[in-house]
């Protein structure tokens, strides 16, 4: 198994509890503020959940319109942009269901445009431009497949 920076209980625990403070947060561009009031984009999400609990020290996260990063027509733009810049920080995951602290692409259409955050129980964190940030169930067909995985390194 790919070993993981999530490797205990209290980690795993502190994850669930960060995630659970975003709920309700609703959607915004180029944001990461918690509460009703504020508002954050996917990625921005799995970000912040990453510094909060520790597992990665802060650093820039892209700017601008999520539609603006994936303009190149490539399918798997934001996989290929995880895999360039953040190597190091996180390891591909390949024929392993995920875990708990896992960083999940999925597709939305055509394109993996779409990352979520892997909590205990079967559940993980992301957030819709309507609905804001909720918890849904790794097993939820809307949410498939799951077209990429990356672990944070240990």
């Amino acid at each position: 198994m790919t070993p993981t920076w999530y490797n205990t209980p209290l980690r795993v625990s502190f994850l669930g509890d960060a995630a659970r403070r975003w709920l309700g947060t609703p959607f915004r561009e180029n944001s990461a503020v918690r509460g009703p009031g504020g508002g954050v984009a996917c990625h921005n999400l799995a970000a912040a959940l990453y510094f909060e609990t520790g597992c990665m020290a802060c650093f820039d996260v892209p700017r601008g319109r999520v539609r603006d990063f994936l303009k190149t027509g490539a399918g798997d733009a934001i996989v290929d942009y995880l895999d360039a810049h953040l190597t190091g920080r996180f390891s591909p995951v390949v024929d392993e269901p995920p875990i708990p602290g896992d960083l999940i692409v999925m597709r939305e259409g055509r394109v993996a445009k779409h990352v979520g955050v892997v909590l205990a129980g079967g559940d993980f964190v992301h957030v819709l431009r309507f609905r804001g940030v909720m918890l849904s169930r790794l097993d939820d067909s809307t949410y498939q497949p799951i077209v990429a995985i990356r672990r944070p390194s240990p």
